[in-house]
């Protein structure tokens, strides 16, 4: 993760998902910030490579936090989730 400007965000990693598709929020207590995905460029059981880019209003940022996580393909629930804390 890199901090590119203020509420600006690169984030880039690897992941093994089913059907490639890597979810994430940013959540700053508990409000939601973002919320959405993005696709490696390979699915499960290959590892592919991901690329977010976050641009938040760094004049209401207090303690947020980026969560990655896969959504089981059977009940739609978080699974192997990430918590990453981003600097202000």
């Amino acid at each position: 993760m890199t901090k590119t400007g203020a509420g600006q965000y690169t984030v880039k990693g690897e992941a093994r998902v089913f059907e490639a598709t890597v979810r994430f929020v940013v959540t700053d207590g508990d409000a939601t910030l973002a919320d959405s995905f993005v696709t490696a460029s390979q699915g499960g059981p290959a590892w592919g490579t991901f690329s977010i880019n976050l641009n938040l209003d760094a004049s209401k940022l207090k303690e947020p936090v980026l969560v990655l996580f896969e959504e089981s393909a059977e009940s739609g629930q978080r699974i192997h989730e990430l918590k990453i804390p981003l600097p202000k």
